[in-house]
């Protein structure tokens, strides 16, 4: 799934035997990334060489390297989603 301009996510997010993610633990954090989405809570953001992302009470990072950082993405790059209007309440 894709989120925002940069952020993508895997469900399940390994899928080997030895993390042991269950059908039901992987739906619940789809929904609870999908919620704070459509609530405006997700953001993304760049600083200091890094790549940021915030889903409201998860959140994460990871080195941009030359090679993969994207043209035009701009080292002061922020981007704060607002909440999509007219859906029903998450």
């Amino acid at each position: 799934m894709r989120f925002g301009a940069w952020q993508i996510c895997h469900y399940p997010g390994c899928g080997c035997d030895a993390c042991a993610e269950d059908v039901a633990g992987v739906c619940e954090e789809f929904h609870r990334e999908l919620r704070s989405v459509i609530g405006g809570r997700f953001q993304e953001w760049v600083d200091q060489g890094r790549f940021h992302h915030t889903f409201g009470e998860s959140s994460g990072w990871y080195l941009l390297e030359a090679h993969s950082t994207p043209p035009g993405l701009s080292p002061h790059y922020r981007s704060d989603w607002t909440p999509w209007i007219g859906l029903r309440q998450w």
